[in-house]
C-alpha cells in the first residue's frame, strides 16, 4: 500500500472523485443524475462504488474519522500514522479550496499537529 497520493480530485464545481487511501483505486465518482424536483433537469451526484468501505478510527481529541478504503486494502493492516498525514494533508487542501485565509489553513494545521489514531477498528 502507497499511501502517498491524494484521494480526493476537486474542480471548480466541487468533488470529482474520491478514491482508495491505501492504493488510489476510485471508490466514489461525480455522475449527472435526474434532478428529484425537476426530472427534466440534470444534477451532479457521488455515486459510491461496490468496492467501497471505511474504516471507524477515534482520535486523540475523542473525535471519529472514517477513512476511506477499497475493499482489496480494507482487508490489509492499516498504517494508522500514514493514513492520519493523509487525512491532515487533506483537511488543509480541502481548507484551500474553500478559500480559507492562509492565516487560518495554518492555526488549524498547527492546532491538529498534534492529533493521532488512539483506537481502531480493526
Amino acid at each position: 500500500m502507497k499511501y502517498q497520493m491524494d484521494h480526493v480530485v476537486f474542480d471548480e464545481f466541487g468533488l470529482v472523485s474520491v478514491h482508495c487511501i491505501a492504493c488510489n483505486h476510485m471508490i466514489r465518482k461525480r455522475v449527472e443524475a435526474p434532478s428529484k424536483r425537476d426530472p427534466s433537469k440534470m444534477v451532479y451526484a457521488m455515486m459510491t462504488l461496490s468496492n467501497y468501505r471505511e474504516l471507524e478510527r477515534e482520535l486523540s481529541d475523542g473525535s471519529k474519522m472514517y477513512p476511506m478504503f477499497c475493499v482489496e486494502c480494507f482487508n490489509e493492516p492499516i498504517d494508522d500514522e500514514k493514513t492520519m498525514g493523509i487525512i491532515k494533508r487533506g483537511w488543509s487542501k480541502e481548507m484551500r479550496h474553500a478559500g480559507r485565509p492562509e492565516e487560518t489553513i495554518k492555526r488549524t494545521e498547527k492546532e491538529k499537529e498534534s492529533l493521532r489514531i488512539v483506537k481502531g477498528g480493526k
